[in-house]
């Protein structure tokens, strides 16, 4: 009867997440497992940005430049103090050793005076290419 009152009680405090029905019926130390799992879940390994390495993007009629933090054949994290918000796309730029990789992407996670995790929704073959090449390089080094 336990494990039925506490996911009652999950529902009325707000709402009622996967995580939380696993912990009350696995106990903590499982859910720190799936919590780990779901991390890990990335279809692109992400690598740490070499110094440097800046992004010009625009949002509507808002642009600017700044630099990146990690990068990956999926998205980019950037520094920007005043991210726009989840949801906007943008038009990016990337100023690599390889050329210049265009893209459109998607802001998916803003962390406030930090920056913001982009997605990337489309690329021509030819930047993919090359933003391939620059994260080979990165890895070899």
């Amino acid at each position: 009867m336990r494990p039925v009152q506490q996911v009652v009680r999950y529902k009325r405090t707000g709402p009622l997440r996967i995580l939380d029905c696993l912990s009350v019926a696995l106990g903590s130390q499982s859910i720190a497992m799936a919590d780990s799992k779901v991390k890990k879940t990335r279809r692109h390994p992400r690598v740490k940005s070499p110094k440097g390495l800046f992004v010009a993007w625009e949002t509507g009629s808002r642009r600017a430049v700044s630099r990146l933090e990690t990068l990956s054949l999926g998205g980019v994290f950037i520094h920007t103090p005043e991210p726009p918000p989840v949801g906007s796309t943008l038009n990016m730029l990337l100023d690599m050793q390889n050329g210049d990789v265009r893209a459109r992407a998607i802001v998916r996670r803003v962390a406030p005076s930090k920056g913001m995790g982009i997605e990337f929704i489309s690329m021509t073959p030819e930047d993919r290419a090359r933003l391939n090449k620059q994260l080979r390089q990165i890895l070899s080094s």
